[in-house]
């Protein structure tokens, strides 16, 4: 009940929403009242996580009512929260370093940006390839440029690769 009145107290009209057929009405309620995705529901063990960085602007999901909480992570869109957490401007930055980035795209800005703070390099082939998954050596090499970047100093163990089970997989570029 006190959900329901929170979600009252929010500004749903209760008397125009059919709680009939819900699993949990105040969950749904809850999710009308403050914009959330269909796909995110309160009792989720994500939900809070997936409500800061909308909350923040850092994500946007992949549509106005699908998060996709369990969708990898593209290159596109690790590069792009970091650009809307450092607080880039899109409209500073035109895409033209990689030739599979286009113009007017949602994450175009950000990879410029990354690209030309040295964030990120892309291919030998010249490309970014911004819908490929970003693998853990991609995250921490572009974590690892992202502090460089902030002027941060990056405490670091010279032993940490060795302490990965498959650190005989790490590819030299990410080692560096």
């Amino acid at each position: 009940a006190a959900k329901i009145e929170d979600a009252a107290k929010k500004g749903v009209d209760l008397r125009y929403v059919n709680t009939s057929g819900m699993d949990d009405p105040a969950e749904e309620l809850i999710k009308l009242s403050d914009g959330g995705f269909d796909d995110v529901g309160a009792k989720k063990w994500f939900y809070e996580a997936v409500t800061y960085v909308s909350e923040r602007g850092l994500m946007n999901g992949t549509s106005e009512t699908k998060f996709e909480p369990m969708t990898s992570m593209t290159r596109a869109m690790f590069v792009t929260v970091l650009g809307r957490l450092t607080g880039v401007d899109e409209k500073n930055f035109t895409p033209d370093s990689f030739s599979d980035t286009k113009n007017n795209t949602w994450y175009s800005p950000y990879v410029s940006w990354a690209q030309e703070n040295s964030i990120v390099g892309g291919y030998e082939d010249g490309t970014f390839k911004p819908m490929k998954n970003v693998t853990r050596e991609e995250m921490s090499a572009i974590i690892i440029r992202y502090i460089e970047f902030l002027g941060l100093k990056m405490v670091t163990d010279a032993d940490a690769p060795r302490k990965f089970t498959d650190a005989a997989k790490i590819a030299k570029w990410a080692r560096d």
